[in-house]
């Protein structure tokens, strides 16, 4: 292992186990019950650079996302390349933070991706570019945290997704209407501080 700081664990449609850690990714061999390291992902970042992983997801697709804290890596198994998409602060398409902290994909199959500083995105595969949902303090119907570590599609209505932040409590995106509804402490919540859904 790269790490022994453990912080994702995914098996794929393979049954191959990826393991993200605080300085690397790496999967399991089952048979040669070993571990492999992907150095060539690290490649990619500056010199000294440790590549802390946050999440790892396998889309509808096969393809490998690797949310680390110095952008978001996608992996294609099949030819053994990847894509690294960062923050551009010229581009207000790209992913809106390179610190990516969580990975969704819903029912209709689309891309999810929370971020510690820049709120939350979705990719649009066809332009491979990013719809960003920042933190509007001023827009009571807009995103309440820059923060985002979890979601939560409804099973009862595929049009809402639910998002929990670092601070903020959770919040409820409505897809038809673009909007958000919150629920904090005021409405009970025990803490504004959402782990998991």
């Amino acid at each position: 292992l790269s790490s022994d700081g453990i912080t994702a664990i995914m098996e794929d449609k393979d049954g191959v186990v990826w393991i993200g850690t605080q300085n690397g990714l790496n999967y399991f061999n089952k048979k040669s019950n070993s571990f492999t390291r992907m150095n060539n992902l690290a490649e990619k970042l500056p010199s000294g650079t440790n590549l802390h992983v946050n999440s790892l997801l396998q889309d509808h697709r096969g393809m490998i996302w690797i949310a680390t804290e110095s952008g978001l890596f996608r992996y294609d198994k099949s030819n053994n390349s990847y894509k690294h998409f960062t923050f551009d602060p010229n581009n207000p398409k790209s992913i809106s933070s390179n610190n990516d902290w969580t990975l969704f994909e819903d029912s209709e199959n689309s891309l999810w991706v929370g971020t510690a500083v820049g709120g939350m995105n979705k990719f649009i595969p066809e332009t491979e570019e990013f719809q960003r949902f920042l933190y509007e303090p001023t827009n009571p119907k807009g995103l309440n945290n820059r923060t985002v570590t979890v979601f939560f599609e409804s099973k009862l209505d595929k049009n809402k997704l639910w998002i929990g932040t670092y601070s903020g409590g959770l919040n409820l995106y409505d897809k038809t209407t673009n909007t958000f509804k919150y629920f904090t402490e005021k409405d009970g919540l025990s803490n504004n501080r959402i782990n998991g859904i």
